[in-house]
């Protein structure tokens, strides 16, 4: 008398030289390169936002255009200078 599993052990044995196949895709397959994480998701960083006038602002964007540092780079450096000249006294 069959067991009432059979069926279900017929498919599976029959789909174990389906997986293996995959198995061995996956490993010839190349891995992909991961990208380094962005600053919205790194936790270090904090989004904020600040009311700055127009034209300074567009100026301000407008000499960074093909440079490698972006806006958020550029606060950043100003707040540093900012902190440490509050810390030495000046």
């Amino acid at each position: 008398m069959p067991s009432r599993f059979a069926a279900l052990t017929k498919i599976q044995e029959e789909s174990a030289p389906r997986q293996r196949q995959n198995a061995d895709t996956r490993e010839a397959t190349p891995t992909r390169v991961q990208r380094p994480i962005g600053k919205r998701q790194n936790p270090a960083y904090q989004q904020i936002s600040a009311y700055v006038r127009r034209d300074l602002y567009d100026m301000v964007r407008r000499e960074l255009i093909g440079k490698t540092e972006d806006f958020s780079d550029l606060l950043e450096q100003w707040m540093e200078q900012w902190k440490r000249s509050k810390e030495s006294g000046t």
